[in-house]
């Protein structure tokens, strides 16, 4: 009987679907240019209770400054639709630092990363994903 229960137990076990991993990608093929326009597609995976999926895109010039940061939650609790964020300007948006870049202008090697944050009661949040680093044209 407990053999039964042990087959059937391992049996349930392997039909329940898995949750595939974080991932994180960009919709649309570069080259990119300051001022482009992108979406991406993201998949935070199984987080923590506590937890929701955050986007962050760094551009930094060929010297490592920091020339822009993008940083969204991405999920419907952080906006104020259903729908999603809205799509990406590249180096726009001037509440992030956009005028940094405007400022010192130049070409920009971007990271984007999707991470798992956990607010204020957690405040070590982790990459879950990485989508391929990308080149942006400067103006």
């Amino acid at each position: 009987m407990r053999a039964l229960l042990a087959a059937a137990l391992l049996l349930v076990a392997f039909a329940l679907p898995v949750k595939a991993a974080a991932s994180i990608s960009i919709n649309e093929p570069g080259p990119y240019t300051k001022g482009d326009v992108i979406t991406l597609t993201v998949d935070p995976g199984k987080l923590k209770g506590y937890e929701y999926p955050v986007v962050i895109i760094r551009c930094r010039n060929a010297a490592g400054d920091l020339l822009w940061t993008y940083f969204r939650r991405w999920d419907d609790g952080g906006l104020p639709n259903e729908s999603g964020p809205e799509p990406v300007l590249l180096g726009g948006e001037p509440a992030n630092t956009s005028i940094v870049w405007n400022s010192v202008g130049g070409d920009g090697h971007c990271t984007v990363q999707l991470y798992a944050y956990g607010g204020l009661a957690h405040p070590n949040p982790r990459i879950i994903a990485n989508a391929p680093d990308i080149d942006v044209a400067g103006p």
